[in-house]
């Protein structure tokens, strides 16, 4: 069980670096489909931010903003929303 956890939990990185790879080099659809195949919940707040920023890199801003929202309303902390502000206030 701790080791399908852990083999998990590397393809999950292994995903959202490659979804990170492709953001910076425009892929925005592959990004998505990186991002789509995350399993685990363990890194969700940084998973939906780089959701939000493909899609505004996109030009969806609605979606991007949507997106904002949503994990904005799911962060943790102080620090975690204002870093959201900041990043949804470039839609504007």
């Amino acid at each position: 069980y701790t080791n399908s956890k852990t083999r998990t939990k590397e393809k999950d990185d292994a995903f959202y670096d490659l979804a990170k790879l492709f953001h910076e080099e425009h892929g925005y659809d592959e990004a998505r489909q990186c991002l789509k195949m995350i399993k685990g919940m363990q890194n969700v707040f940084n998973i939906m931010v780089l959701r939000a920023q493909i899609e505004q890199d996109d030009g969806q801003y609605d979606k991007a903003l949507e997106v904002y929202t949503d994990v904005y309303l799911k962060a943790k902390s102080n620090t975690q929303r204002i870093e959201l502000l900041l990043a949804s206030g470039h839609i504007y």
